[in-house]
């Protein structure tokens, strides 16, 4: 098993997250996956970030991750 340092959230992660809860202070989480799928440059970054985290291999099974390219 391979051991991944984490790194920081990426930043348009961030940005993302308080601008819901700003905009959505009644939701209880204005926020979840599929939410963050419909915005494609925020997605597209925390892939970037995890895929570059991850060296691109799967901790577990030691093979390469594609990239889903969503």
């Amino acid at each position: 098993m391979r051991t991944i340092k984490k790194r920081s959230t990426p930043g348009k992660l961030e940005a993302w997250r308080t601008d819901r809860e700003e905009k959505n202070d009644d939701i209880a989480w204005p926020y979840d996956y599929d939410a963050m799928r419909r915005s494609k440059d925020v997605l597209e970054e925390v892939e970037d970030s995890l895929h570059a985290e991850q060296g691109g291999i799967c901790a577990y099974t030691g093979r390469g991750i594609p990239r889903c390219g969503c």
